[in-house]
C-alpha cells in the first residue's frame, strides 16, 4: 500500500471513529436531557390531574351536602329508610319519595353528573333522570347487599367513599361505567346517596389525544378507581407493578414494566385531601424518539464529514508526500555527473523530510569528496609511473650497480662507500615504492634521515641536523615522501649564500587539537613575495582539487611544497594546515598540522 493510501486510511478511520464518539457523547447527552424533561413534564402533568380529579370530587361532595342540608329532606329521608313499599303507586305518591326527588331534582341532568341516586336498604331507589326511565323499584333485597362497596360504606359511618370504574347499578340493559361518591345519610341509618359521574365525561377530561400520558387512579385503598386505558380494568395487582419497579430518576419517577412488557417512566401522585393516588405514565420511547432524532442528523454528520474528510485528506496527503515524492525523485534521477549541482532544497518545507534530504545530501558530499580522493590518488599512483618511466631507469638495475659498489667498498676496506650505498638503496627502495599511497609517521621519518644521513656525506660540516618523534603520533598516516619534500626544499633554498653551517631540525609530536611536524631551519629565509607566490599557487591547486578532478593530474608532479600541500589536501581534505613561516633570526619553518 502506497505511503499517500495509508494517510487517507488512517486518517479516515480516525475521523469516522471520532464522528461515531461524537454521535454517542451528542446521543447520550440528549438522552439524559430528554429523560429530565419527561420527568418533568409527567410530574407536572400528575399534578394537574391530581387537581381536576380533586375538584370532580369536591364536586360530588358538593351536591351531597346540598342535598343534605334541608332539614325537610332529612326527616324525608327518615320515612323512606324504613318503608318498604308495597306498590308502585304507593312509592310515587309518598310524600317523603316526592320531597326527595324534589331535591335531587334541583341538579337535573346535567354532563357534569351521570346519575345522583338516593336509596335505602329495601333497594328502592330515587334518582335526578326522568322519572319514568330512571327509577328502579326493585323489592329484592339482595341487590343492596351484593353492591361491591357496600359493606365500605356502612363501615365508614357516614363518612363519604370513592367507588372505582363499574357499570351503573341503578338501570336494567345499561352498560353505561360511571364512577361514584357514596355517602351514608346520618350514619347509613336513614338511607344513601350516590353521586355518579360516567367514564366518557371523564374521558372527554382527561384523554388527550396529543399527549402521550395515560392516567391510572386509585382509591386511598389503592383500588382501581380510573384510567384513561381500558385495559387497566383488568389489573389485579397494579400495586405489585409499582413494588418490583426500579428507580429510573430523581423526582419519585420510576421506570415499570406493564402487563404487556411495554417499558414506561411512571409517577405516583396522592391527594391529601381526598386519599386518593394516581399513576401518571408516559407512553413516549424516549430511546426510540431520541434515536429517530439523533439518527438523521449522525448519518448526515457522517457522510458529510467521511466526505470532507476525504477530499481534505486527499489535499493535505498530496501536500505532505510532495516532498517525499521530490526526494524519490532525486534519488531517482542522481547521477555521478548531478550529485552535487541537482538541489531541489529551497522547495521542501522546514521538517523531517528536509532533514531526511539533508542527510542524504551529506551522504552525496561524502561520496563525492570519496570518489573525488580516490581519483585524485589514482592520478598521484598514475604520476608516479610516469614519472618513473621518464627515468628509464630500471630500479632493479640500480640495486645491482650499488650492490658492486658496496661489494667494492668491501674488498677495499671502504666502510663508508658501502654505507652510503646501504643508505641509497634504502632509499631508492622506499621512493620507487608504487604499490603503498601511504606511510606511517614514522616510516617517513626513517625516511627523511636516511635522506639527510646522504646528504651529509655530501655536505660535510655544512650541514647537520637533528630529528625529534613524539611516540604517539608514529602510526598515523601521511602521503609518502611529503616531509622529505621540504626537507628537500628547505636545504636546496636555505643553502643559497649561507657561508655558514645550515641546520635542519625535524620536529613531531602532538597537539591540542590533533597533531603536526615542523621542519625549520636557519637558512636565509624566504621573501615575501615568494611566501605571497606559495601561497597563490596553494589556493589555486586547492580550488582546482574540489571542483576540476579532470585536471589536477597537471598539477602533480615535481617537488616543493606544492607537490607535497597536494598530497596533504587530497588525504584530509579541510582537516589539515599547512604554514610557511620566515624567523626573525632568519631561515625558515614549514608547519604540517593534522587536526583530528
Amino acid at each position: 500500500m502506497r505511503f499517500r493510501s495509508k494517510i487517507i486510511m488512517t486518517y479516515t478511520m480516525f475521523f469516522v471513529m471520532v464522528t461515531f464518539l461524537f454521535v454517542g457523547v451528542f446521543y447520550f447527552i440528549n438522552l439524559q436531557h430528554l429523560r429530565r424533561r419527561e420527568v418533568d413534564s409527567i410530574v407536572s402533568a400528575s399534578y394537574v390531574r391530581v387537581q381536576i380529579m380533586e375538584n370532580i370530587v369536591r364536586d360530588m361532595e358538593q351536591v351531597v351536602h346540598t342535598i343534605l342540608s334541608d332539614s325537610a329532606v332529612i326527616s324525608s329521608f327518615r320515612v323512606f329508610s324504613d318503608t318498604e313499599f308495597e306498590s308502585l303507586e304507593e312509592f310515587l305518591f309518598c310524600e317523603s319519595v316526592s320531597t326527595i326527588q324534589s331535591q335531587i331534582n334541583l341538579f337535573g341532568p346535567s354532563n357534569r353528573f351521570y346519575k345522583i341516586i338516593a336509596f335505602n336498604r329495601y333497594g328502592f331507589a330515587i334518582s335526578n333522570r326522568s322519572f319514568l326511565e330512571n327509577v328502579l323499584i326493585n323489592s329484592d333485597t339482595t341487590q343492596i347487599e351484593n353492591l361491591s362497596y357496600m359493606n365500605q360504606l356502612l363501615a365508614n359511618q357516614g363518612r363519604g367513599i370513592l367507588v372505582g370504574l363499574q357499570q351503573q347499578n341503578w338501570q336494567t340493559m345499561n352498560d353505561t361505567f360511571v364512577i361514584s361518591y357514596a355517602v351514608g345519610v346520618e350514619y347509613s341509618n336513614l338511607g344513601f346517596i350516590e353521586v355518579q359521574v360516567s367514564k366518557q365525561a371523564l374521558d372527554d377530561i382527561f384523554i388527550n389525544n396529543e399527549m402521550h400520558y395515560s392516567f391510572l387512579f386509585l382509591t386511598s385503598s389503592k383500588d382501581f378507581f380510573y384510567a384513561t386505558e381500558n385495559e387497566y380494568l383488568q389489573t389485579e395487582s397494579i400495586v405489585d407493578l409499582f413494588q418490583n419497579a426500579n428507580e429510573d430518576s430523581s423526582n419519585g419517577v420510576i421506570e415499570i414494566i406493564d402487563e404487556n412488557g411495554r417499558r414506561r417512566l411512571a409517577y405516583l401522585s396522592h391527594s391529601d385531601t381526598f386519599g386518593f393516588y394516581l399513576i401518571t405514565m408516559s407512553e413516549a420511547n424516549v430511546r426510540g424518539q431520541l434515536f429517530l432524532t439523533v439518527l438523521p442528523l449522525s448519518l448526515i454528520v457522517l457522510i458529510g464529514g467521511v466526505i470532507v474528510s476525504i477530499i481534505f485528506i486527499n489535499l493535505t496527503s498530496r501536500h505532505l508526500t510532495k516532498p517525499i515524492l521530490q526526494l524519490q525523485n532525486l534519488m531517482e534521477n542522481t547521477q555521478l555527473a548531478n550529485m552535487i549541482t541537482n538541489d531541489p532544497l529551497a522547495e521542501m518545507p522546514d521538517d523531517e523530510i528536509k532533514t531526511l534530504y539533508t542527510a542524504y545530501k551529506s551522504l552525496l558530499l561524502r561520496l563525492d569528496k570519496s570518489i573525488v580522493k580516490n581519483e585524485q590518488l589514482s592520478i598521484m599512483q598514475l604520476q608516479s609511473q610516469f614519472d618513473l618511466l621518464q627515468a628509464q631507469v630500471n630500479p632493479h638495475f640500480i640495486f645491482n650497480v650499488l650492490n658492486v659498489i658496496s661489494n667494492r667498498g668491501v674488498i677495499l676496506d671502504d666502510d663508508i662507500t658501502c654505507e652510503i650505498c646501504r643508505h641509497l638503496a634504502l632509499m631508492l627502495r622506499y621512493s620507487t615504492n608504487t604499490k603503498d599511497k601511504f606511510a606511517t609517521v614514522q616510516t617517513e621519518i626513517n625516511y627523511v634521515e636516511l635522506y639527510l644521513s646522504l646528504l651529509k656525506y655530501r655536505y660535510e660540516n655544512k650541514l647537520s641536523y637533528s630529528i625529534s618523534l613524539a611516540s604517539e603520533i608514529c602510526n598515523n598516516n601521511l602521503p609518502r615522501i611529503v616531509v622529505q619534500q621540504i626537507v628537500e626544499n628547505a636545504i636546496e633554498h636555505g643553502m643559497g649564500e649561507l657561508q655558514d653551517n645550515l641546520h635542519i631540525e625535524v620536529v613531531g609530536k602532538e597537539i591540542s587539537n590533533g597533531w603536526q611536524i615542523k621542519v625549520s631551519d636557519n637558512g636565509v629565509g624566504i621573501s615575501e613575495d615568494a611566501l605571497a607566490q606559495i601561497e597563490t599557487s596553494w589556493a589555486k591547486l586547492k580550488e582546482k582539487l574540489s571542483d576540476n578532478r579532470h585536471s589536477v593530474e597537471l598539477e602533480i608532479g615535481g617537488m616543493g611544497l606544492v607537490s607535497s600541500f597536494a598530497r596533504l589536501f587530497i588525504l584530509y581534505q579541510d582537516n589539515f594546515e599547512m604554514e610557511v613561516k620566515p624567523l626573525s633570526s632568519g631561515g625558515t619553518t614549514v608547519t604540517i598540522k593534522i587536526i583530528s
